[in-house]
């Protein structure tokens, strides 16, 4: 059996036919970005594992600042970001250095509590939830959780066609 992943990021692609309701595109760009350790450098800090920019707002921001232009240059419509600190991070990241992008902001709190790492996603597409999976899966005999992970549901259409994301 495959090991469990660090983020578990499921796109799942049901096709019907169109409804009005949904949002219309023609193309669509997903990225996943592993930010390892995208902090902002502001207290309180979460997790107990030390890396040289924690507790350092300068530091943090220049780490943004890079994965930004990364992100920028790939100009994708759904961003998966893993390995972040939380919630704040991830608004000073869209509302400082993606301003003007266009993203909006869908945060899950993971659960490992050593790295405090968590998980979000950018979107320019409007998403109808995003959860948390908390079932454990199997790996060889035992029964594991993933403690940074989501699911995202959306609805767009595409030449006549609906696709549930």
């Amino acid at each position: 059996m495959k090991a469990l992943l660090s983020s578990l990021f499921l796109v799942l692609f049901v096709f019907s036919y169109a409804q009005s309701d949904a949002t219309s595109i023609d193309s669509l760009t997903i990225m996943t970005f592993n930010c390892e350790f995208m902090w902002d450098g502001y207290e309180p800090e979460e997790g107990r594992v030390n890396f040289d920019h924690k507790g350092s707002p300068e530091k943090c921001g220049e780490r943004m600042k890079s994965i930004a232009e990364i992100i920028q240059r790939n100009d994708p419509d759904i961003v998966n970001l893993v390995e972040i600190e939380g919630l704040k991070a991830v608004e000073r990241l869209n509302n400082q250095y993606l301003k003007g992008e266009n993203y909006k902001v869908y945060f899950v709190k993971g659960s490992d509590s050593f790295t405090g790492q968590d998980v979000a996603l950018l979107s320019r597409i409007e998403i109808d939830y995003i959860k948390r999976y908390k079932n454990k899966g199997e790996s060889g005999e035992e029964k594991k959780s993933v403690s940074k992970n989501y699911y995202a549901v959306c609805e767009i259409v595409r030449r006549q066609r609906k696709v549930n994301f």
